[in-house]
């Protein structure tokens, strides 16, 4: 099991602040006044299955359908480097898992193959 929470002090804060300005679109937010550890919650309570659909790519969503569907785990995926580094980026993929505080909000996301429409 990948715990974002837990694990987000091992990357470096800038970094954090960084994606989650991007991310969060903070008015008020300074980063002397902030923890990672606030700033990944927050992050968190953004990523509806909305906006998840709204921040990835539809190569991105298939990637993380396909780990859905394999019980969280990574997939074999040489042919989406590009996509995987993206995921990390935006926490979306942790560890070589989805995050488990992001498990639910990705299972409720559906992606229609041969239309290719997205629905959540």
């Amino acid at each position: 099991m990948s715990s974002l929470i837990q694990e987000i002090n091992h990357y470096p804060k800038e970094s954090v602040y960084s994606q989650f300005f991007r991310i969060c679109f903070p008015d008020d937010v300074f980063y002397e006044k902030i923890t990672r550890k606030q700033m990944v919650e927050l992050i968190i309570q953004q990523y509806t299955p909305e906006n998840i659909v709204d921040v990835c790519t539809v190569k991105e969503l298939k990637l993380l359908k396909r780990i859905v569907e394999n019980n969280y785990k990574e997939v074999d995926i040489h042919s989406m480097p590009f996509e995987k580094v993206a995921l990390y980026r935006k926490y979306l993929l942790f560890e070589d898992e989805i995050p488990d505080e992001l498990k639910e909000s990705l299972s409720l996301i559906h992606i229609s193959e041969p239309t290719r429409h997205l629905r959540i």
